[in-house]
């Protein structure tokens, strides 16, 4: 971090530092595909096959935690609806270019996917703080993950950057959305979608993300072919796309019954009573943490299902501190999803 530019020493820094933060490492597995070289061929080439390996990973992150709160911490997210959005001007797209008989190698659009890694690492820390690594005194000078101001500050760092540097538009309305001419994506935190020519995508726009941030991209290709943006597959066909979500209810249903036991089946997913004051004995904290683990599946569920999206928000809004009632109107929720 001390080569990105996030961490410097704090006797080498000049400047006013305002607090300090706890930090800790956080360790994880990943999965992680490989090109591997085989044996030479006659043909002089070598035979590449991908492998996958699971890898251990590292992360510095900040503990900053919600002892005030506060009111400018929020960062745009997309929506059940703006994520259709692309893929839906991808088709017109498609259409468009098919009717009008044009060349497709020079006014073919493409439909891609791209993740920036170092999303948060890259945004100026808005207040220097003091943190302390292995013994020693460094001040952050971009944000780390966990600070509670992260999100909000990379959204405005990239949004500036492809105002500038790409003369993007923001739509006012939906601020995840931008386009420039005939190009369009949407950006959910690190996360962006994009669709457009292919020449302004491979020539301009890639190049610029490459060079400016560290990034790993898919593009749809001819049918067959998939691309995964929050968790949902976007798969082509001759005919238009095919969209899985990014979990299914059935998945869903078996975690909860693994943790909570049997649901019954259920005509509706809630009622009246989501919404009246819980004043039930709060979960313990492996009960609390499966709560927040299913709540989480419900959400990525809950964008391709208008029946479920009132109550999922309902539900959601008892993950802070989870109940024996919450725990009761998930599970006549659960019911709801079997029967349906």
């Amino acid at each position: 971090m001390l080569g990105m530019g996030v961490l410097q020493k704090r006797c080498d820094f000049d400047g006013m530092v305002e607090g300090s933060l706890t930090t800790r490492f956080v360790y994880d597995w990943r999965l992680k595909s490989y090109e591997v070289k085989g044996e030479q061929q006659m043909d002089g080439s070598a035979k590449v096959t991908s492998v996958k390996r699971w890898m251990r990973r590292s992360r510095f992150v900040a503990r900053e935690f919600a002892v005030t709160k506060r009111d400018d911490v929020y960062s745009p997210t997309t929506g059940c609806h703006t994520s259709n959005l692309i893929p839906i001007i991808f088709l017109q797209a498609l259409r468009q270019l098919e009717m009008s008989g044009l060349d497709d190698e020079q006014y073919g659009v493409i439909l891609a996917a791209l993740d920036i890694k170092d999303a948060f690492l890259q945004a100026p820390q808005e207040h220097v703080v003091a943190v302390v690594l292995d013994g020693v005194e460094y001040v952050v000078l971009r944000n780390l993950p966990g600070q509670r101001m992260g999100a909000k500050a990379w959204y405005w760092h990239f949004r500036q950057y492809a105002t500038s540097a790409l003369g993007f538009e923001w739509n006012a309305v939906q601020p995840c959305l931008a386009r420039c001419q005939e190009n369009v994506f949407m950006l959910h935190v690190d996360d962006l979608l994009f669709t457009g020519r292919c020449q302004y995508w491979s020539q301009v726009f890639l190049p610029l993300m490459k060079q400016k941030f560290n990034v790993s991209f898919s593009e749809l290709g001819e049918p067959g072919t998939e691309i995964s943006f929050l968790k949902r597959r976007l798969i082509r066909v001759s005919d238009g796309l095919v969209i899985v979500p990014g979990t299914t209810v059935s998945k869903v249903v078996e975690s909860f019954e693994q943790f909570f036991g049997h649901a019954r089946l259920q005509k509706i997913p809630c009622d009246g009573a989501v919404q009246q004051n819980d004043s039930s004995q709060l979960l313990g904290p492996k009960d609390a943490k499966n709560y927040r683990r299913i709540i989480g599946l419900l959400l990525y569920l809950s964008r391709d299902r208008v029946d479920i999206m009132y109550s999922v928000k309902e539900l959601s809004s008892f993950m802070a501190a989870p109940t024996l009632c919450s725990v009761q109107r998930l599970r006549k929720f659960i019911g709801y999803l079997k029967s349906s």
